[in-house]
Protein backbone atom coordinates (compact mmCIF):
# COMPACT_ATOMS: atom_id res chain seq x y z
CA UNK A 1 0.00 0.00 0.00
CA UNK A 2 1.27 3.75 -1.26
CA UNK A 3 2.25 5.93 1.40
CA UNK A 4 -0.09 8.37 2.14
CA UNK A 5 -0.03 10.71 5.11
CA UNK A 6 -3.16 13.02 4.98
CA UNK A 7 -1.31 15.88 7.66
CA UNK A 8 1.24 16.53 5.32
CA UNK A 9 1.91 17.74 2.10
CA UNK A 10 3.59 15.83 -0.84
CA UNK A 11 6.52 17.56 -2.63
CA UNK A 12 6.93 17.14 -5.61
CA UNK A 13 9.90 19.47 -6.45
CA UNK A 14 13.04 17.89 -6.40
CA UNK A 15 15.45 21.24 -6.82
CA UNK A 16 13.55 22.54 -3.29
CA UNK A 17 14.18 19.25 -1.60
CA UNK A 18 17.80 19.72 -2.71
CA UNK A 19 17.98 22.39 -1.62
CA UNK A 20 16.13 22.15 2.00
CA UNK A 21 18.46 19.09 2.39
CA UNK A 22 21.23 20.58 1.33
CA UNK A 23 21.06 23.47 3.50
CA UNK A 24 19.83 21.25 6.42
CA UNK A 25 23.27 18.59 6.26
CA UNK A 26 26.15 20.50 4.33
CA UNK A 27 27.58 21.66 7.72
CA UNK A 28 26.06 19.06 10.15
CA UNK A 29 26.49 15.45 9.22
CA UNK A 30 29.49 14.08 10.65
CA UNK A 31 29.97 11.20 8.83
CA UNK A 32 30.12 13.71 5.36
CA UNK A 33 32.61 16.02 7.58
CA UNK A 34 34.77 12.68 7.95
CA UNK A 35 34.72 11.52 4.08
CA UNK A 36 34.65 15.42 2.36
CA UNK A 37 36.74 17.90 4.42
CA UNK A 38 36.90 19.94 1.40
CA UNK A 39 33.64 22.39 1.47
CA UNK A 40 33.50 22.11 -2.55
CA UNK A 41 33.72 18.63 -2.36
CA UNK A 42 31.34 18.24 0.18
CA UNK A 43 28.98 20.33 -1.20
CA UNK A 44 29.11 18.79 -4.91
CA UNK A 45 28.77 15.23 -3.07
CA UNK A 46 25.80 15.80 -1.16
CA UNK A 47 24.00 17.48 -3.80
CA UNK A 48 24.88 14.48 -6.20
CA UNK A 49 23.25 12.13 -3.57
CA UNK A 50 20.10 14.19 -2.61
CA UNK A 51 19.39 14.67 -6.25
CA UNK A 52 19.69 11.28 -6.90
CA UNK A 53 18.56 9.62 -3.85
CA UNK A 54 15.47 12.52 -3.74
CA UNK A 55 14.35 11.23 -7.46
CA UNK A 56 14.40 7.69 -5.96
CA UNK A 57 12.18 8.26 -2.89
CA UNK A 58 10.11 10.22 -4.75
CA UNK A 59 9.63 8.02 -7.74
CA UNK A 60 8.68 5.05 -5.39
CA UNK A 61 7.90 6.38 -1.92
CA UNK A 62 7.07 10.25 -0.81
CA UNK A 63 8.49 13.10 -0.13
CA UNK A 64 6.65 15.88 2.49
CA UNK A 65 6.49 18.76 4.45
CA UNK A 66 4.32 20.60 6.56
CA UNK A 67 3.46 23.24 4.31
CA UNK A 68 3.22 25.27 1.13
CA UNK A 69 6.51 27.11 2.70
CA UNK A 70 8.47 23.78 1.78
CA UNK A 71 10.58 24.87 4.82
CA UNK A 72 11.43 21.27 6.03
CA UNK A 73 11.87 17.92 4.20
CA UNK A 74 11.05 14.28 5.23
CA UNK A 75 11.55 11.59 2.49
CA UNK A 76 10.08 7.62 3.26
CA UNK A 77 9.73 4.31 1.86
CA UNK A 78 8.12 1.13 2.68
CA UNK A 79 10.28 -1.49 3.34
CA UNK A 80 10.01 -3.31 0.03
CA UNK A 81 11.32 -0.52 -2.12
CA UNK A 82 14.18 0.41 0.18
CA UNK A 83 16.86 -1.92 -1.78
CA UNK A 84 17.80 0.11 -4.86
CA UNK A 85 19.08 -1.59 -8.35
CA UNK A 86 20.21 -0.31 -11.38
CA UNK A 87 17.01 -0.70 -13.45
CA UNK A 88 14.98 0.91 -10.37
CA UNK A 89 16.99 3.72 -10.53
CA UNK A 90 16.95 3.80 -14.62
CA UNK A 91 13.28 3.69 -14.16
CA UNK A 92 13.17 6.46 -11.61
CA UNK A 93 15.56 8.92 -13.58
CA UNK A 94 18.10 9.36 -10.62
CA UNK A 95 20.22 9.69 -13.36
CA UNK A 96 19.45 13.24 -14.51
CA UNK A 97 20.80 15.65 -16.29
CA UNK A 98 21.58 18.13 -13.15
CA UNK A 99 23.23 15.12 -11.12
CA UNK A 100 25.32 14.43 -14.48
CA UNK A 101 26.36 17.95 -14.35
CA UNK A 102 27.35 18.34 -10.79
CA UNK A 103 29.50 14.36 -11.63
CA UNK A 104 31.60 16.61 -13.79
CA UNK A 105 32.30 19.12 -11.59
CA UNK A 106 34.08 16.47 -8.96
CA UNK A 107 37.45 15.03 -9.70
CA UNK A 108 37.68 11.36 -10.26
CA UNK A 109 39.67 10.16 -6.81
CA UNK A 110 36.62 12.15 -5.51
CA UNK A 111 33.97 10.27 -7.28
CA UNK A 112 35.62 7.04 -6.35
CA UNK A 113 35.55 7.70 -2.77
CA UNK A 114 31.73 8.90 -3.16
CA UNK A 115 31.18 5.40 -4.58
CA UNK A 116 33.53 4.00 -1.50
CA UNK A 117 31.27 5.72 1.23
CA UNK A 118 27.83 3.94 -0.16
CA UNK A 119 29.29 1.03 -0.82
CA UNK A 120 30.10 1.19 2.93
CA UNK A 121 27.17 1.90 4.19
CA UNK A 122 25.28 -0.82 2.12
CA UNK A 123 27.85 -3.13 3.88
CA UNK A 124 27.33 -2.14 7.20
CA UNK A 125 23.63 -1.68 6.98
CA UNK A 126 23.50 -5.67 5.64
CA UNK A 127 24.80 -6.24 9.42
CA UNK A 128 21.83 -4.72 11.29
CA UNK A 129 18.73 -6.88 11.30
CA UNK A 130 15.46 -5.61 10.83
CA UNK A 131 11.97 -6.44 10.54
CA UNK A 132 10.44 -7.74 7.57
CA UNK A 133 7.75 -4.71 7.30
CA UNK A 134 8.71 -0.95 8.22
CA UNK A 135 8.92 2.31 7.19
CA UNK A 136 11.93 3.48 6.54
CA UNK A 137 13.06 7.56 7.03
CA UNK A 138 15.68 7.66 4.45
CA UNK A 139 16.04 11.60 4.99
CA UNK A 140 14.30 14.62 7.13
CA UNK A 141 16.14 17.68 7.44
CA UNK A 142 14.50 21.86 8.30
CA UNK A 143 16.17 24.39 6.25
CA UNK A 144 18.94 26.19 8.72
CA UNK A 145 17.60 29.59 9.34
CA UNK A 146 14.09 27.91 10.35
CA UNK A 147 15.61 25.31 12.44
CA UNK A 148 14.41 25.81 16.48
CA UNK A 149 10.62 26.41 15.46
CA UNK A 150 9.62 22.61 16.18
CA UNK A 151 9.15 21.94 12.40
CA UNK A 152 11.29 18.79 12.94
CA UNK A 153 9.31 17.65 15.57
CA UNK A 154 5.69 18.40 14.35
CA UNK A 155 7.18 16.16 10.87
CA UNK A 156 8.26 13.82 12.58
CA UNK A 157 4.79 12.89 15.13
CA UNK A 158 2.69 13.07 11.85
CA UNK A 159 5.17 10.22 10.32
CA UNK A 160 5.11 8.76 13.82
CA UNK A 161 1.14 8.95 14.23
CA UNK A 162 0.92 7.54 10.13
CA UNK A 163 3.32 4.25 11.31
CA UNK A 164 1.02 3.93 14.37
CA UNK A 165 -1.87 3.62 12.24
CA UNK A 166 -0.01 1.06 9.80
CA UNK A 167 1.41 -0.83 12.80
CA UNK A 168 4.95 -0.08 10.97
CA UNK A 169 7.97 0.35 12.91
CA UNK A 170 9.99 3.45 12.12
CA UNK A 171 13.60 2.78 10.76
CA UNK A 172 16.75 5.35 9.79
CA UNK A 173 20.27 5.66 9.96
CA UNK A 174 22.10 8.52 11.61
CA UNK A 175 26.05 9.03 12.33
CA UNK A 176 25.07 12.18 14.71
CA UNK A 177 24.63 11.54 18.44
CA UNK A 178 22.55 15.00 18.01
CA UNK A 179 19.94 14.10 16.15
CA UNK A 180 20.30 10.48 17.78
CA UNK A 181 18.86 12.86 21.04
CA UNK A 182 16.46 14.13 18.79
CA UNK A 183 15.11 10.51 17.59
CA UNK A 184 14.99 9.31 21.45
CA UNK A 185 11.96 11.94 21.98
CA UNK A 186 10.00 10.20 19.90
CA UNK A 187 10.86 6.45 21.16
CA UNK A 188 13.23 6.01 18.76
CA UNK A 189 16.08 3.01 20.02
CA UNK A 190 18.93 1.98 19.27
CA UNK A 191 19.04 -1.04 16.82
CA UNK A 192 22.95 -1.15 16.81
CA UNK A 193 25.76 1.35 16.41
CA UNK A 194 28.68 0.46 13.82
CA UNK A 195 32.07 1.65 12.78
CA UNK A 196 33.18 2.47 9.22
CA UNK A 197 36.16 0.61 8.79
CA UNK A 198 36.89 2.43 5.79
CA UNK A 199 36.43 6.12 6.94
CA UNK A 200 36.12 5.71 10.45
CA UNK A 201 32.87 7.63 11.02
CA UNK A 202 29.88 5.86 14.04
CA UNK A 203 26.94 4.70 11.88
CA UNK A 204 23.77 3.93 13.95
CA UNK A 205 20.42 2.13 13.23
CA UNK A 206 17.47 3.26 15.53
CA UNK A 207 14.17 2.08 15.36
CA UNK A 208 10.69 3.03 16.71
CA UNK A 209 7.82 0.59 17.41
CA UNK A 210 4.16 1.08 16.09
CA UNK A 211 2.08 2.43 19.26
CA UNK A 212 5.29 3.19 21.40
CA UNK A 213 3.82 6.85 22.54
Amino acid sequence: MAIKIKGLLEVISLDRITQVLLDAFIDSSPKLLKVFPNDYTRKNALEMTLRYYGQYDMYYGKAYTLDEDVFEVALLLESNNVNTSKRRCLNARCYSYEYQEIKVKMPVEERKKRLKLFAELKKLEKKIPVPKEYLYLDYIGVAKDKQGEGRGSRLMEEICDYADAEGLPVILFTSSIKTKKFYGKFNFTEVESLISEEFGFTYICLMREPGSA
